[in-house]
C-alpha cells in the first residue's frame, strides 16, 4: 500500500525505523547555508547523523541541494 508522509526529520529521539520502510525517499534538508532563515537549520554533522539507511533497503532517494551543499550533498548519500 504506498504512502507519503512528510516529517521533520531533526535530530529530536525520533527512532526513523518506526516509520517503516520507503521505495522512495524525497529529502529536502534544512541546509544551513549562512543566510538568515525563518526555520531552523541542521549543522553538516546532524544532517550525516540522520539514520536514512533505516527508511530503505532499495530504492530510489532524491536530495534536494543548494549550490553551497553540492559536495556535502554527495557525502551525504554515500554515508545514508
Amino acid at each position: 500500500e504506498p504512502q507519503w508522509i512528510c516529517a521533520d526529520l531533526s535530530p529530536t529521539g525520533l527512532d526513523l525505523a518506526t516509520l517503516g520502510e520507503f521505495g522512495v525517499i524525497t529529502i529536502d534538508p534544512p541546509w544551513a547555508i549562512g543566510i538568515d532563515v525563518p526555520y531552523d537549520t541542521l549543522t553538516d554533522s546532524q544532517l550525516r547523523s540522520l539514520d536514512v539507511a533505516s527508511l530503505q533497503t532499495d530504492g530510489y532517494l532524491l536530495l534536494w541541494v543548494t549550490g553551497r551543499a553540492m559536495e556535502l550533498g554527495r557525502r551525504l548519500l554515500t554515508a545514508w
